[in-house]
């Protein structure tokens, strides 16, 4: 069992702004949390990753829940508004990489040589992406 953060230990953690009465499980991996804009009545559950890349920011407004096994990740921002939710198994991603053949691919090669295309996404208030989206 992993449990959740206490408010102490959230408050810990580094993030860019952290509301009152969130619940992130222990087994949420952060990358760039000084990025990650929390707000009030949050939950954030087991094996969700939320990494921002870059100087993007992620903003997820009151009363969200993001479900396990959830990804956020990105060049551009994510904002998930308010009483917007995230359920499980869902990929939500910013940036994708071109596969048409004319560039080459992945985080290990140069920026040059990539095509990466990026956007900024909302998920609007009271919006839920079903489970298995991406």
């Amino acid at each position: 069992m992993f449990g959740y953060y206490t408010d102490k230990e959230l408050s810990q953690i580094g993030f860019g702004s952290l509301g009152k009465n969130v619940m992130i499980s222990r087994a949420v991996e952060f990358v760039n949390v000084s990025r990650v804009f929390i707000g009030n009545n949050c939950r954030i559950d087991t094996f969700a990753i939320i990494a921002p890349s870059g100087e993007t920011v992620f903003k997820i407004g009151d009363y969200v829940q993001i479900c396990a096994y959830t990804i956020l990740n990105g060049l551009a921002s994510i904002t998930l508004e308010d009483f917007s939710g995230i359920s499980s198994h869902c990929t939500i991603l910013s940036s994708v990489d071109n596969f048409d053949g004319t560039f080459l691919t992945n985080a290990t090669v140069d920026k040059e040589y990539l095509g990466t295309f990026s956007a900024p996404i909302v998920i609007g208030k009271h919006a839920v992406v079903a489970t298995g989206s991406t």
